[in-house]
């Protein structure tokens, strides 16, 4: 599978972890350079240092061909518009990580999977 993971905090970190493991092609994003040169070092995956909100840092991770974008950030609202945006590019499916119980209809509402933190 093709997996496009945003975010590199402890969800994102563990979950490319995983999808390594299962032999999955994985493109990470992140606006920190330090964690996406940390990952790079110690997993095959593609990292891109970028904001995923923004169609150009999701065109250049492949979005179209991704069986799946993974939004862990801390940010609701980031998350939320992520998910939107890459389903609206040609993502098989989208997931993100909900921080907030009052945001979870919204992401219902949008069709997108959840992970509630």
């Amino acid at each position: 599978m093709y997996l496009i993971v945003v975010g590199l905090g402890g969800i994102g970190k563990n979950l490319v972890k995983i999808a390594t493991e299962d032999k999955n092609d994985v493109v990470v994003i992140d606006v920190d350079e330090k964690r996406c040169r940390e990952i790079a070092a110690k997993y095959d995956v593609l990292t891109i240092v970028g904001d995923a909100t923004e169609k150009s840092t999701l065109e250049q991770a492949g979005v179209s061909k991704a069986n799946a974008l993974i939004a862990t950030t801390s940010d609701d609202a980031a998350n939320l518009m992520m998910a939107l945006t890459a389903k609206g590019m040609g993502a098989k499916k989208t997931v993100a990580v909900v921080n907030q119980e009052e945001h979870v209809e919204m992401f219902k509402e949008a069709g997108i999977f959840m992970y509630e933190n």
